[in-house]
């Protein structure tokens, strides 16, 4: 744990990057949770919905599951 705590501090530091809270907790395998906040200026955002063709759109996770949770507890089939 020590030494992961040391590598995520060194790239704080290195992208001056402030970091706040934390919980911690026991598992019987590592597990780290990290959520990065950030803003551009107005104008400058790049986004989905301007994509044009022939540009590259990067995609982690599955799509579409963001209202599984919603469908599972209303009980949706």
């Amino acid at each position: 744990m020590a030494r992961f705590l040391d590598g995520l501090l060194a790239l704080a530091r290195a992208h001056k990057t402030p970091l706040a809270g934390g919980d911690l907790s026991e598992t019987p395998v590592p597990l780290a949770d990290i959520v990065l906040i950030g803003s551009v200026p107005a104008g400058k955002a790049l986004l989905r919905s301007t994509a044009l063709p022939g540009d590259l759109l990067y995609i982690t996770g599955v799509l579409g599951g963001a209202p599984l949770p919603f469908l599972i507890l209303t009980g949706w089939r």
